[in-house]
């Protein structure tokens, strides 16, 4: 049994969360099952449009300056040693929402030329399930896959796969070759500039709500500590440093570097 909390803030986001857990592992350790439940409370600052601030007719974002949001996750777990080299996991999720889930800052525009502010339905859920798969192909070389699929009830549907061969270098350190495609449907109250109508219940124009599909690739060096540390600091653990290339098809282009440190 294991449990947690977390808090974080921004200028215009404040959160609280907390998660509870167990574990179960088989006699003979080569079968793990777990559960995961978590919850998360926040509170996050309206800002809208400055055009259309103080707009009587938006009764969802007036009269409060901050709304509250609550997310609730249900997250299952099953790992197998299949043999030496191969193992698997099953992985399943329930995830429900409820508050101000519109991006109140986004703009719409309408047929008519008209605008307003994205709005959204005030609850969402949400089911994934996926299954990771790692193989050694040698005792210096792993292959990571991982397949994804999701639904939600807005309309999208999603595939997700990706791979990383990992070659270790030395005892303390690898370089990997990620790769991730991922695709998705369209959600139901997507559509591009003027093309809704205003008599619409809900609507956006979010691209992240549209029908797309995305490739990154990238390359990634691992190093964990020896007995003298990492650059002969001994309070660092490992040492992680990854560069991704990503694409999307609607021209969305982007370079991302990330430095992961691990104390102990």
């Amino acid at each position: 049994m294991n449990a947690g909390v977390s808090f974080s803030a921004e200028y215009d986001y404040t959160s609280i969360g907390g998660n509870i857990g167990y574990t179960k592992i088989s006699k003979d350790n080569n079968r793990e099952f777990s559960v995961k439940g978590m919850a998360f409370f926040d509170t996050w600052k309206v800002i809208l449009p400055i055009e259309l601030r103080n707009n009587p007719s938006d009764n969802e974002a007036n009269h409060l300056d901050t709304k509250p949001r609550t997310s609730y996750n249900l997250g299952f777990t099953l790992s197998q040693v299949i043999n030496k080299n191969f193992q698997i996991a099953l992985l399943a999720d329930v995830g429900y929402q409820e508050g101000l889930l519109a991006t109140k800052f986004n703009r719409v525009y309408f047929d008519d030329l008209s605008v307003n502010s994205e709005k959204l339905p005030s609850t969402r859920f949400k089911i994934p399930v996926g299954l990771r798969a790692n193989y050694f192909v040698t005792d210096r070389i792993v292959m990571r896959t991982f397949y994804r699929y999701y639904y939600d009830n807005w309309g999208i549907n999603s595939h997700t796969f990706s791979f990383e061969p990992s070659i270790k270098l030395t005892a303390f350190s690898s370089v990997s070759l990620p790769y991730r495609f991922y695709a998705q449907s369209e959600a139901k109250y997507f559509k591009p500039i003027y093309q809704h109508q205003e008599n619409t219940e809900y609507y956006t124009s979010d691209y992240d709500l549209s029908k797309f599909s995305s490739n990154m690739i990238g390359l990634g060096y691992h190093l964990t500590d020896s007995d003298k540390g990492i650059f002969n600091i001994k309070r660092i653990h490992s040492l992680e440093l990854r560069y991704g290339y990503y694409t999307r098809n609607n021209g969305l282009n982007s370079h991302i570097i990330t430095l992961a440190l691990q104390f102990k």
